[in-house]
């Protein structure tokens, strides 16, 4: 099975921001972690694209 990533695209309910998500890196969690409020007015934003999977391919074998 090959399952892709679709990047998050979000929209600010205060500034009417269109666009990526800001992550900012942690090093106690080795990894970035995504901010979920507004890169511009530091709003609250709302996930307009990015929550879908995408399975683009399926292999089944025969026993």
């Amino acid at each position: 099975m090959i399952i892709s990533e679709k990047k998050a695209k979000i929209k600010c309910r205060k500034c009417d921001y269109n666009g990526k998500i800001k992550y900012e890196y942690d090093p106690g969690f080795h990894f970035s972690l995504p901010t979920f409020t507004c890169p511009k007015c530091k709003g609250t934003v709302e996930i307009v694209e990015g929550k879908e999977c995408i399975i683009s391919r399926i292999v089944a074998e025969k026993d």
